[in-house]
């Protein structure tokens, strides 16, 4: 007689955060000086806006980032922050200050770049951090301090984006 032995093996892999080393935050976002920012999102119009180092915008819904405004936390340090945007069919922008919002809006015209620097006494003593989901890329490394963070003239539309200032 012949006997058979099943033996079964149930394996489960749980995505944690982090998961992707890109996600990672390179350095720890500041207390003292604390960004927030909000984006206007094709077809779903603006977003809450949220606190460094969350995710503003989508990822998977093809949908891209219009416009964007970065501003200061409630009880922040004060710093100065310029930004500007390459958009679809237009070029670079110039450049936008705190609160002010870069880009377009109900105009189906895509973000496909961005810079952030710091100006004046704040840029002795603070770096910024940003990185970008693209449209088939995915998350770009991080950026830092007016590296252009995206693509130009390519058709790549910034999907969301994550910012954040670290003390040096």
């Amino acid at each position: 007689m012949l006997r058979f032995s099943i033996l079964s093996l149930w394996v489960s892999c749980i995505p944690c955060y982090g998961e992707d080393p890109k996600l990672e935050t390179p350095k720890k976002p500041s207390t003292k000086v604390v960004l927030q920012y909000s984006g206007h999102i094709e077809e779903k119009g603006e977003s809450k806006f949220v606190m460094q180092p969350e995710k503003c915008g989508t990822e998977g819904e093809s949908r891209t980032l219009e416009g964007i405004t970065i501003r200061l936390a409630p009880k922040s340090e004060k710093i100065k922050l310029r930004y500007k945007v390459h958009l679809q069919d237009y070029g670079d922008t110039g450049w936008f200050g705190l609160g002010e919002f870069a880009g377009t809006r109900l105009q189906y015209r895509r973000l496909e770049a961005i810079w952030i620097e710091i100006l004046g006494e704040g840029a002795k003593t603070y770096d910024i951090y940003y990185q970008a989901h693209l449209a088939g890329d995915g998350w770009t490394d991080w950026k830092t301090n007016g590296e252009m963070c995206g693509s130009r003239r390519q058709g790549k539309r910034l999907e969301a984006i994550r910012i954040f200032a670290v003390e040096k």
